[in-house]
């Protein structure tokens, strides 16, 4: 899963995620996202990606109806 992968990278290189911090837009230009997923990074902190456990990471690219999304999920 190509969120997955770049939460991955955000976690092992500093000046990436600083750079998605900035301007996700640009530093996410490589992969391709979809315009939600793409919205995902651009509306995460740093502080939330820093409290985030494995399970969010896990959950965090997950969409769908946000009646039936998990509680993770809602708060990104």
């Amino acid at each position: 899963m190509t969120t997955e992968t770049i939460l991955t990278r955000m976690m092992s290189d500093p000046a990436f995620a600083e750079a998605v911090f900035a301007d996700a837009a640009k530093a996410l230009a490589e992969y391709n996202l979809s315009a939600e997923d793409l919205a995902k990074f651009k509306g995460l902190t740093r502080a939330h990606f820093q409290a985030m456990s494995t399970e969010d990471r896990k959950s965090f690219g997950i969409t769908g109806d946000p009646e039936t999304r998990n509680h993770n999920e809602t708060l990104l």
